[in-house]
């Protein structure tokens, strides 16, 4: 007679239990693990890596935004632009419009630059005739509005901080001027051999021992948005 050997049903199940128990802890790896980690001061950490006495780099504020341009995009375009430093910023002079009629507003617009007072590290501004000053804003200090045969033009002055390297921060802000226009970037050797011929595209002249640095570009308009002066 054939005989048939069984398990007992409590000794099975107990033995499934424990196989499943086993198998899931068998899935949880290290990498699953909760892992809890310490982050460091960044005081603590400038504190090892300088000299005793020195002091940890102060937060500086995002620079200060242009405010969005109003010409038409691809449209050719003049653009007469100035920065100089004065004190511990720089200031600069935009303006963007009709190829044609910037350029008769030039030689006027240099020598209003050439010709600004400073006072506590602001520029004295005045009106010539049939300008106008509007108020300043968010973006701007202040913006002069200057007539034009095909309608009023818009000259923005506007500070930023100024860099230890006044070239370099000065041809950072030309290359971004000229990338407005879709114009190639230039070089600080462009920059220091310029002269004082308003007519070319970079030019400078001196105010009370400081550097001006002018641009007289033309292009098109480019789609560029928002974009700050650098302060360097």
């Amino acid at each position: 007679m054939q005989s048939i050997f069984t398990f007992p049903r409590g000794i099975f199940c107990n033995a499934f239990l424990t196989f499943a128990v086993l198998f899931a802890l068998s899935g949880c790896s290290d990498s699953e693990q909760i892992r809890t980690y310490e982050t460091r001061k960044p005081d603590d950490v400038y504190a090892e890596n300088h000299v005793e006495g020195s002091k940890p780099p102060e937060r500086v504020a995002p620079p200060m935004m242009s405010a969005p341009s109003t010409e038409t995009v691809g449209e050719p375009a003049r653009m007469f632009g100035a920065m100089v430093r004065v004190g511990d910023q720089t200031w600069f002079y935009k303006l963007t419009g009709p190829v044609d009629e910037v350029n008769e507003l030039v030689p006027q617009l240099r020598e209003y630059v050439v010709s600004m007072k400073y006072e506590n590290g602001q520029p004295v501004l005045t009106k010539p005739e049939g300008w106008e000053q509007l108020p300043g804003n968010q973006f701007r200090y202040a913006t002069m509005k200057i007539p034009a045969e095909s309608g009023d033009l818009e000259m923005s002055i506007s500070p930023l901080p100024s860099s230890e390297e006044e070239v370099l921060a000065a041809v950072a802000n030309i290359n971004r001027w000229r990338g407005q226009l879709g114009l190639g970037e230039i070089k600080s050797t462009d920059i220091e051999s310029a002269g004082d011929d308003p007519t070319l595209e970079i030019s400078k002249a001196t105010q009370d021992g400081r550097t001006i640095y002018f641009v007289n570009l033309v292009g098109e308009q480019q789609a560029t948005g928002m974009r700050p002066p650098f302060a360097g």
